[in-house]
């Protein structure tokens, strides 16, 4: 979850995905010229930075599994 590009991911996603959130939940109040909650704003880019890098986790963890299985077939039949 904190590897190098696993981490530059999820802010890219978060950067883009955050600031359309924060567009649609701000944007007519910033626009009016209203305040704004700080807390919603960091939100709007926290939820998604968290969403992507536990999909890239579990996505690792998947895959490291995945390589630790033996392929079907190539399995020593003791049965005999």
């Amino acid at each position: 979850m904190l590897r190098p590009p696993a981490l530059k991911a999820a802010l890219r996603i978060a950067a883009v995905v955050g600031t359309v959130l924060n567009a649609v939940n701000n944007g007519p109040p910033w626009w009016a010229g209203e305040p704004v909650s700080a807390w919603k704003v960091v939100m709007n880019y926290v939820v998604p930075l968290c969403v992507a890098s536990y999909s890239a986790a579990r996505q690792e963890q998947r895959r490291l599994a995945a390589s630790m299985t033996p392929a079907p077939g190539l399995h020593e039949d003791r049965s005999l």
